[in-house]
Order: C-alpha cells, then sequence, then structure tokens
C-alpha cells in the first residue's frame, strides 16, 4: 500500500462498528456500577466472538456476565480470532483525569514466518479513569479512542495482509481516520466537522490534516461511483 488511493479503495471491516457495537452491550452496567460505588474495577474480554465482562469493588466481584455476541456479519471480532482485553480502574471523582493509560497491540512475531498471519494477538488497555457520571462521556470518548487506534492497526495486519511495520505513515493517518470516526459517532457529528475539533481538542500533528481530507474525498467519490 503506497497511497491514499489504495488506502480509500480498501474494502475492509473499519474497528469503529465493531467496537461500537461491543460497547453498546456494556455501557449500562457501568453506568450502573458507577452510580453505586466510589471506585470499581472492570475487565472485559472479546474473544472467539465471546465477552466476558467483570466488575469487582474491593477486590470482591459483584458482577459477572459471559456471553456469546450476537454481531453483525461484518464485525472484526467474528472475522479474525483479535482478542481485546480492558482492565480498567473507574474511580468516582469531581474533575476529569487519567494515570498510569498504557494501550498497545501485541503479538508474537517469528522472523522466520510471515509476520502478517503467524499470531492474530491483542489488544490491551489498562489505566486509571476519574469521572463522575456527568463526565462520563469524556471516559467513554478517551478509552474507546485508545482502543480505537490499535484495533486499526490489527485489522490493517489481519484482514488487509499489511505489514504494519512498513507504510507507517498511511497506516498512522488510517488509525487517525478510525479515531475522527470514531469521535463522530459519538458525539454524533459529520466527519469533516471532527476533523477540526480532532486535531484541536487532542492536539496531534496538523501535518496529516490534509491527507485525512483529501482521503474522505476519495472515499465519498468511490461512493458516488458505486
Amino acid at each position: 500500500m503506497k497511497s491514499l488511493n489504495e488506502l480509500a479503495s480498501l474494502d475492509h471491516k473499519r474497528s469503529t462498528s465493531s467496537l461500537k457495537e461491543v460497547w453498546e452491550i456494556i455501557e449500562p452496567d457501568i453506568l450502573f456500577h458507577m452510580g453505586l460505588y466510589e471506585n470499581i474495577n472492570v475487565y472485559i474480554s472479546v474473544d472467539y466472538g465471546e465477552l466476558f465482562f467483570s466488575v469487582l469493588n474491593e477486590g470482591k466481584e459483584i458482577f459477572h456476565i459471559e456471553k456469546a455476541l450476537n454481531l453483525h456479519r461484518d464485525n472484526v471480532f467474528i472475522n479474525s480470532d483479535l482478542t481485546v482485553e480492558i482492565n480498567l480502574t473507574l474511580i468516582s471523582s469531581l474533575d476529569y483525569h487519567e494515570k498510569n493509560i498504557e494501550c498497545i497491540y501485541y503479538y508474537y512475531h517469528d522472523e522466520d514466518y510471515d509476520p502478517v498471519t503467524i499470531d492474530e494477538g491483542t489488544v490491551n488497555l489498562i489505566g486509571d479513569f476519574y469521572f463522575n457520571l456527568n463526565t462520563f462521556i469524556n471516559f467513554k470518548t478517551n478509552m474507546l479512542l485508545y482502543i480505537t487506534r490499535e484495533m486499526q492497526f490489527a485489522v490493517n495486519r489481519l484482514l488487509n495482509k499489511i505489514d504494519i511495520h512498513e507504510n507507517l505513515e498511511l497506516l498512522e493517518i488510517d488509525a487517525i481516520i478510525e479515531q475522527i470516526t470514531m469521535y463522530s459517532k459519538i458525539y454524533n457529528i459529520s466527519f469533516n466537522k471532527c476533523v477540526d475539533l480532532y486535531f484541536d481538542i487532542l492536539q496531534y500533528n496538523k501535518k496529516y490534516k490534509p491527507k485525512i481530507l483529501e482521503y474522505e474525498r476519495l472515499v465519498e467519490k468511490q461512493i458516488w461511483k458505486n
């Protein structure tokens, strides 16, 4: 993959729609338990199309579900064996802030084998989020943006068979595009408006902005052509 045209022409699954579909199942229970307790620990795992979700308070499990997910056929989680694991401490606080955040996509890589196919890997997010019910949207937005970014690298590696150690600028652009898409879904505003908000609020390097707008123009052109 060497150009924006190639990136825009990829008919691949996107991390935003897949992640949002799973998050909508989890969100009500997180809101409910944050309303009951000053702090909780949350463990979420999506693996092989199954959801594992636990809530703990003071080391004691207070809620747990395991269920097969009835996902849309285009969902990444039923088109790959990608795993997402989330371990969070959620703390009631007047002011929103975060600590100890780490979100990575990792996988086993053997130099003797094709790095694209050997192991599908895990997107892992850990961290401490301080918020209240009024600032829940801040937590939701930032947490989903962290995972969306790493998932999009996984999508390109697993479903588009791209070596993510190459094409770094285009894959970085694609990950930002996916974060902007997630932001637009959460706040129900247009992609183009979100481009400005994204770079202003998150203070990302604006050198990518013209290419992202060009990507959107290319995608819209293809949609109209089809």
